[in-house]
């Protein structure tokens, strides 16, 4: 989404090579987009209990097929 934003801000500028955000902002993107998701994945990401393996034995199944 923020590709084509640029790409139609270029026709805007009448391709002057201007441009549309400041430095700040590029990397406050791609610290959002690239970094925040992973942390979050890693915090809220719990492994099972055995005893939970056990007594659910359809939970190991679809780990084990990476579902």
């Amino acid at each position: 989404m923020y590709v084509n934003l640029l790409f139609w801000y270029q026709f805007f500028c009448g391709f002057s090579g201007h441009t549309m955000t400041n430095s700040w902002v590029l990397i406050f993107f791609n610290l959002l987009f690239t970094s925040v998701p992973p942390i979050i994945y890693g915090v809220l990401d719990k492994d099972v209990p055995g005893e939970t393996l056990l007594d659910l034995p359809d939970l190991y199944k679809s780990g084990q097929k990476s579902q």
